[in-house]
């Protein structure tokens, strides 16, 4: 298993499979949250808050289903 879906990973003998965290979508909010602060009250009365952005696993030749031998 690998992380972050490296493009090397789908060239590996076997394929890695991967837990994929899209760094756009990462990026894009942590600016959001940022200009929301910097634009916001000047009273300093932000609160905070929980963003949660799904990752995506890609199955490749590097697992198998449960109960096959490896």
């Amino acid at each position: 298993m690998g992380c972050d879906d490296l493009e090397l990973s789908g060239f590996l003998v076997p394929p890695l499979s991967t837990v994929f965290q899209d760094p756009y979508e990462i990026g894009r909010q942590g600016v959001d949250l940022l200009l929301e602060q910097l634009h916001g009250p000047s009273d300093r009365s932000w609160t905070p808050r929980r963003i949660v952005l799904r990752p995506e696993l890609r199955l490749r030749a590097s697992t198998a289903p449960l109960g096959v031998p490896a």
